[in-house]
């Protein structure tokens, strides 16, 4: 994937998001595609679950300038302004250098999946919260990192993925370091695997068996 950054669609904003929630269903979710348009800063593309409760997971998109774009989770509070939280904790840089972020998903507890194929400029992701069982959200994390990268995520190299369910009580990150961008599940009975071209580098029989249940490998 190039490091550029492609250019807009020439969809308005209000159409693009419409025809994004349409497409989704059961969950929320986020992929790191560049040729759509944001949203506006602070508005979430797809909410999921009771978010009046006082704690959210939130998916947010940042791409720095003249950079590609990247997802990440942030643990925050109801009354937070995600974009500015996210911005404070990463400090003042010179004018120009700060990047753009974006929020991409709005959860309440529940299943949440993570998947990264690649590295570096060819790194494909799938984000995805607020699904209501565990293979729910690994088949759309799987699907929205595909969809990202045009191919079958780890077919041919190195793949992570990381899953668990959140309960929608306290996210430790928002008092430990508010706005800190995370991009791997490790909340209470997380699990994770790392595969390599398709072969197990840190994955236990058991969590394989999980993905295989879910029809991703």
């Amino acid at each position: 994937m190039s490091s550029r950054r492609k250019p807009h669609s020439s969809l308005p904003a209000a159409l693009a998001v419409a025809a994004l929630l349409a497409g989704l269903a059961g969950g929320a979710q986020a992929q790191d595609q560049q040729s759509l348009p944001p949203a506006p800063t602070g508005t979430p593309l797809t909410v999921h679950g009771n978010v009046e409760g006082p704690n959210r997971l939130v998916i947010v998109q940042v791409c720095e300038p003249q950079a590609a774009c990247r997802l990440f989770f942030v643990d925050t509070l109801k009354q937070d302004d995600v974009p500015a939280l996210v911005l404070r904790q990463r400090g003042q840089g010179r004018p120009g250098t700060d990047p753009s972020v974006t929020v991409q998903a709005l959860c309440a507890g529940n299943w949440v999946a993570a998947v990264h194929a690649g590295s570096g400029n060819e790194l494909s992701q799938g984000l995805v919260c607020g699904y209501p069982t565990e293979l729910a959200a690994l088949q759309a994390a799987f699907s929205a990192c595909e969809k990202q990268g045009g191919r079958k995520c780890g077919a041919g190299s190195p793949l992570r993925v990381s899953w668990g369910r959140w309960d929608g009580r306290n996210l430790p990150g928002r008092d430990e370091a508010p706005g800190k961008l995370y991009d791997v599940w490790t909340g209470d009975g997380a699990q994770r695997c790392e595969l390599d071209a398709g072969k197990p580098l840190a994955c236990e029989p058991a969590t394989q068996e999980i993905l295989r249940k879910a029809g991703v490998l």
